[in-house]
């Protein structure tokens, strides 16, 4: 039987299924795809597009014979050989990737988010390939909750079904700050409610989720702390947190600091910062240099997906000293003249992802700080702001490099700059090393590609002018666009440690109708392919 692969909702009446079902005439939405693995050392998978619901009652079949029958559920498998071919046949010979079914009942809070999931995962091989695992999921409302991770709110997973795991029932509690005290008229304070849920979820055993439903919740500056009794937490946001109106010197309103296995999905954070970008403006001087709404410090295995951030007084989103971060589906906005909001700012991590984010700011849509290793950013779309950056950098001496950094798949717009590597006009024991920069398009920006090794803002500070930090093995593929300055490549070097080692491979971006040029200090490497303008290295 061919399936489609396209989004299909249907009506489903599970009374006419072999199985007695205790849910009646359910509409169900199918979600099917082969789950990609991001990292290499990732535990995060990802499950998109959908397939016809004729595999509905096939599969409500099979996984509420699971539930009812436990082990002789397998026997139920082999009776749905005759009456469901096209789902057994595909269980069987799906052994090249790892497949997510997904349903949930229509006419009640739709499921948002479905293209990432949380998995423990152990034979993950490389980026871009595929696991060789098979698991079919099914969720409904008010059902039996299974080991799975990534279930949203009250949502409950019925059916894990594994070639080496079978099927394993067990119930995972949920947290609603609203159970604390918290109100939903973004004008209460809800940081208590916030801390109670957290520190309530945190000493449970096994998973759990902390719930913000529907509405505005206030909440001020508040760490939640680990490490956590329970082995995955899930932060399902519903509604908006918002930060209180004016401004003050806190420095950061949300942070997860020692956490390990906590998930952040869906909702909004509002960080109200129009008070304090109208003080900068205004030369007020005594404003604060403002707060990062969202952070994540020193924490392990994070998932952050779905997430909308807005008016952040400061970044937006920090990865800071973690390792294995999965930041993914999230929307980020503020004014273009809003400073130093950079969009999402990684330093002293490893093993980060980020991938399907749009990102419109007043500063770098993403900024890359020294100590980051292994970091692959896909699919982008930045502007306003300043692109992306490596940098700044060097402006410690003994500042760790940034190593092994992949930008793939990117569309800026009217930004500043497009790929950008910046770092301090002064002595410093730093590096870049290994990093691509591929199939980005650029509209209307003015420094396409740069690399500016003679940062020194307001002349201080730099003593000989001369950057310290190596930078080496740097590749740009299939860059294309229009440039808003006549030079669209910008290799600006370190006079005593000149770049070595940078590719051009088809490049065409052009300047109105003027001809774009290139512009090379202290640089050596290769072009190949067409590239223009042409190179100057």
């Amino acid at each position: 039987m061919e399936v489609e692969l396209e989004r299909a909702t249907m009506e489903v009446d599970l009374e006419q299924i072999a199985v007695e079902a205790e849910l009646e005439q359910a509409a169900v939405e199918i979600e099917l795809e082969q789950v990609i693995l991001y990292r290499s050392s990732s535990k995060f998978l990802s499950c998109r597009s959908c397939v016809s619901s004729t595999f509905v009652p096939c599969v409500a079949a099979l996984c509420l014979a699971f539930r009812r029958l436990g082990a002789l559920g397998f026997l139920s498998m082999t009776a749905l050989w005759f009456t469901c071919p096209v789902i057994v046949a595909f269980i069987f010979s799906s052994g090249e990737f790892l497949v997510s079914l997904v349903g949930h009942a229509l006419g009640q809070t739709p499921m948002r988010d479905l293209d990432s999931y949380s998995w423990v995962q152990e034979d993950v091989k490389l980026h871009g390939s595929v696991a060789t695992d098979l698991d079919i999921i099914l969720f409904f409302r008010d059902s039996v909750s299974i080991a799975c991770e990534g279930v949203k709110k009250d949502y409950k997973c019925i059916l894990c079904l594994s070639s080496d795991r079978g099927c394993f029932v067990g119930a995972a509690p949920v947290y609603s700050i609203v159970d604390y005290g918290a109100k939903s008229d973004g004008r209460t304070d809800s940081t208590k409610s916030l801390q109670a849920a957290w520190e309530a979820a945190c000493g449970s055993s096994g998973s759990a989720t902390i719930y913000v439903p529907a509405g505005s919740f206030l909440v001020r500056p508040v760490t939640f702390n680990g490490p956590c009794m329970s082995s995955r937490i899930t932060f399902r946001i519903d509604g908006a947190l918002v930060a209180p109106s004016g401004y003050s010197g806190a420095g950061e309103l949300i942070v997860f600091d020692h956490v390990e296995g906590v998930s952040l999905y869906g909702g909004t954070i509002d960080g109200r910062g129009s008070a304090l970008w109208a003080c900068k403006a205004a030369g007020g001087r005594y404003c604060p240099r403002g707060s990062t709404s969202l952070t994540f410090r020193n924490s392990k295995d994070v998932v952050i997906s779905g997430l909308t951030s807005v008016n952040s007084e400061l970044y937006h989103v920090v990865i800071d000293y973690c390792e294995r971060v999965l930041v993914h589906g999230v929307r980020i906005t503020a004014a273009g003249s809003s400073p130093n909001t950079d969009g999402i700012h990684v330093q002293g991590s490893n093993d980060v992802t980020i991938t399907s984010v749009s990102i419109r700011t007043g500063d770098d849509c993403i900024s890359i700080g020294p100590g980051t290793t292994n970091l692959w950013i896909e699919q982008v779309a930045c502007g306003p702001g300043h692109g992306i950056s490596i940098g700044s950098l060097g402006k410690g001496y003994e500042e760790k490099g940034v190593e092994n950094v992949t930008v793939k798949t990117t569309v800026f717009t009217g930004t500043q700059n497009g790929l950008r590597i910046k770092t301090w006009g002064r002595p410093s024991e730093g590096f870049v090393k290994g990093v691509v920069f591929e199939h980005a398009s650029m509209q209307n920006v003015h420094n396409p590609i740069i690399i500016d090794q003679n940062y020194c803002p307001s002349h201080k500070g730099c003593p000989d002018k001369n950057s310290g930090v190596k930078i080496s093995e740097v590749t740009y593929s299939d860059i294309h666009g229009s440039s808003a300055s006549q030079v669209a490549v910008n290799f600006d070097c370190s006079a005593t440690n000149p770049c070595i080692g940078i590719g051009l491979q088809d490049i065409k971006l052009t300047y109105g109708r003027s001809t774009a040029e290139s512009s090379c200090n202290h640089v050596d490497g290769t072009a190949s392919g067409f590239v223009m303008p042409p190179s100057c290295i």
